[in-house]
C-alpha cells in the first residue's frame, strides 16, 4: 500500500479479508482486499472532524469510528460511509474504540480517551460503552 495520507486506524474484518484503513485528518477511509492486495473501496466519513481510529461490527456493515476532535463515538455504513449516528460524545481525545470480546461484554464497545501530547490531558482512561451493539 502507497499513497496513504496520514493513516491512523486500522480494523480487519471478520472474514479476515478487507483492511480498513483510516486517514486522520482527511476523513476517508480506504478498504484493501487483503487477498487481492487491492483496494476495492473508499469512502468520505461524513459530518467527521478526525478519524482516530475504526473497528469493523461482527455483520461487516458498521464502522465504529472515535473522533479524535469532537469526543464522540460514531456509527457509520461501512460502504458508503453515510448513515452517520452518534454513539456517545464527552469523550476526551478518543484515541480507540474497539467491541468487546474474548471475556469482555461482547455487545459493549471500549474507548480509550486522553490521548494528547499536552499535559492536561494526559490522563488516559479505557471506558465502556455498554449495550450499543
Amino acid at each position: 500500500m502507497s499513497g496513504l495520507l496520514y493513516p491512523d486506524g486500522l480494523t480487519i474484518d471478520q472474514d479476515r479479508s478487507l483492511l480498513y484503513v483510516a486517514h486522520l485528518t482527511s476523513k476517508w477511509v480506504t478498504v484493501y482486499n487483503i487477498e487481492q492486495d487491492a483496494q476495492v473501496n473508499g469512502f468520505y466519513a461524513h459530518n467527521m472532524t478526525m478519524i482516530d481510529d475504526i473497528c469493523v461490527s461482527e455483520s461487516g456493515n458498521k464502522i465504529y469510528a472515535a473522533d479524535y476532535w469532537r469526543g464522540d463515538i460514531i456509527s457509520i455504513n461501512a460502504e458508503t460511509g453515510k448513515e452517520y449516528k452518534l454513539i456517545q460524545s464527552g469523550f476526551v481525545s478518543p484515541t480507540s474504540v474497539r467491541i468487546g470480546g474474548n471475556g469482555f461484554n461482547k455487545i459493549s464497545l471500549f474507548v480509550t480517551e486522553g490521548g494528547s501530547f499536552s499535559r492536561a490531558t494526559m490522563d488516559r482512561n479505557v471506558l465502556e460503552i455498554v449495550d450499543v451493539l
